[in-house]
This record gives structure tokens, C-alpha cells and sequence, in this order.
């Protein structure tokens, strides 16, 4: 286990995390084989932004800030995020990093969150973030 004083990006004070290595007992097993937190990113079609499926999390934040690199800031950028599953504290700064460099190019436009992901939004203040906007597209 390994300890760490992590800056969360959000205008709230630092907090010590703990980090573990998940054993093969807690993680999820397919076919008698381990399986790690998978993510997947996709463009969308029709708008600037991209599709998140799956977990954002500590073993998949990097991909999630590698794309967002990528990604043109100039107008609004939309996450659509209905198959999101799960995101934690690192999935969170790289969303708040992004949010603060988009520099006047258009919100940062959350697409469809889960009740659980719109919950932890709420929870943490993401939604009142100025250049944040949650909406909900689907019933």
C-alpha cells in the first residue's frame, strides 16, 4: 500500500489517498482469469467530444487525459457518459484539468451521466463548476 498527498483539482483541501494493489480476490473474474478496469474512448459522431465506456480510474485516468490532449477546445466539447460505470478521484482532476483549459472555447457539455456518476458530480461540486454543464439528453 502506498500513500500520497494528492491534489484533487478541485478548490477543496488536499487529501492523503491510500493506494492498493487489487489482489485477484477483488477483482472481477471472467472465466476464471482476473479482469482489470477497462476504458473505452470513442469520438463522437455529430459533436466535438468523445464517448466514455467502462472506468475511469486510477489504472485508466492517463487514457482518458492522453485523448483529451487531442481534442479541439474552440467550441463545446461533449462527454457523452451513459456507459460510464465508474470514476474516482483521478477520473475527476483529469475532467477539472480539461474544464480549466478550455479558456473561453464553450463548456465542457456532460452527456447522459448515470445517477451514480451525476451523484459523485453533485457530491464533489462539478456541477457548479462555471465551465461545466450536465445534461441529459435520454429519458
Amino acid at each position: 500500500m502506498k500513500c500520497q498527498l494528492f491534489d484533487s483539482g478541485l478548490d477543496i483541501p488536499d487529501t492523503i489517498i491510500l493506494h492498493y494493489e487489487r489482489s485477484p480476490d477483488n477483482l472481477t473474474r471472467e472465466r476464471g482469469k482476473p479482469v482489470r478496469p477497462t476504458l473505452e474512448l470513442s469520438s463522437l459522431v455529430d459533436e466535438v467530444g468523445i464517448k466514455l465506456t467502462g472506468e475511469v480510474d486510477l489504472a485508466t485516468a492517463r487514457q482518458l487525459t492522453d485523448a483529451l490532449a487531442n481534442i479541439s477546445t474552440e467550441a463545446e466539447v461533449h462527454f457523452e457518459l451513459s456507459e460510464l460505470t465508474f470514476m474516482d478521484s483521478s477520473g475527476l482532476r483529469a475532467i477539472v484539468a480539461f474544464a480549466r483549459s478550455l479558456n473561453g472555447g464553450g463548456p465542457l457539455v456532460m452527456l447522459n451521466p448515470s445517477d451514480a456518476i451525476n451523484r459523485l458530480f453533485v457530491i464533489t461540486g462539478l456541477d457548479q463548476h462555471p465551465k461545466v454543464e450536465i445534461r441529459r439528453t435520454r429519458g
